[in-house]
């Protein structure tokens, strides 16, 4: 984090710990201050999904829950913005290309995991079941999409637990059913979680690899490294225009309907 913002002498990088949560922890995440103007100054918060416990973790080892929790309840973000690296499904017109950035507009989910920050003690009959259909905020993808001069209708899928790639024949299922990007469960799972906090929720993705894979993670890491650039660049474009500017997320934006109210506003916090 110091690489990226330690020559700016308007930014102040801090690193953060939460030792626990009531989801686990350690969770590590940096705080980026910077002044707007004299006397006056923001703060954006960083988090990395795989090394956020100290260790890194595979997809499927992801502790979601507790640095969602952390960036919701602790810290009280008032939006996320995320990245990711997906496949990118094979279409003779109109399909994606290793190396693009794309904001995607719906989401899809085959793995079927329970992402919630429900558990036994914090539960209610009615706080966690909320729509779907907006996982993705709209104004966010709109931003996200402008700020990488794309323009994108992409359906992102939730695809397989990882940490290996789709077979073949899932990709042709996946095909049928009009997806064009899938991934492992990162994202997924802080969007739907990022629902239960009545946070918007943003993702940009960057296509590392044709689905399906034929090469290993080796080459998928390597070619999200070159677009690592690129993709932080378009996120603090959108992430400076949400703090800087006068640009607000709209009250009635769609992914804000009849999930308003987080869970922990609801139920207070889990013990």
């Amino acid at each position: 984090m110091q690489d990226l913002f330690g020559q700016d002498p308007k930014c102040r990088v801090e690193k953060l710990t939460e030792r626990i949560t009531p989801y686990g922890g350690p969770v590590i995440y940096y705080r980026v201050t910077r002044e707007v103007k004299p006397g006056e100054a923001v703060d954006i918060y960083f988090l990395s999904r795989h090394l956020s416990s100290g260790v890194y973790l595979l997809p499927h080892e992801l502790e979601w829950q507790a640095y969602m929790y952390t960036l919701l309840r602790l810290v009280g973000v008032d939006c996320i913005l995320g990245t990711s690296a997906v496949g990118a499904i094979y279409y003779e017109t109109g399909g994606y290309r290793q190396g693009d950035i794309i904001a995607p507009r719906f989401a899809d989910d085959y793995i079927g995991d329970p992402y919630t920050f429900e558990m036994r003690g914090f539960s209610d009959k009615y706080a966690f079941h909320r729509p779907s259909e907006w996982l993705l905020c709209p104004y966010l993808q709109g931003l996200l999409a402008a700020s990488t001069t794309t323009s994108s209708t992409a359906v992102w899928a939730n695809s397989v637990r990882g940490p290996r790639f789709e077979t073949g024949r899932q990709i042709q299922r996946r095909k049928r059913d009009g997806v064009h990007l899938v991934g492992m469960p990162t994202a997924f799972p802080e969007a739907v979680l990022a629902g239960e906090g009545a946070v918007p929720y943003g993702l940009l993705c960057g296509v590392s690899n044709m689905a399906p894979a034929k090469h290993s993670g080796r080459a998928v890491g390597e070619v999200m490294a070159e677009m690592q650039e690129p993709m932080l660049r378009a996120i603090l474009d959108v992430a400076y225009k949400l703090t800087y500017t006068d640009t607000e997320h709209p009250l009635d934006c769609p992914c804000r309907q009849d999930r308003e109210k987080s869970v922990f506003d609801i139920l207070g916090d889990p013990s």
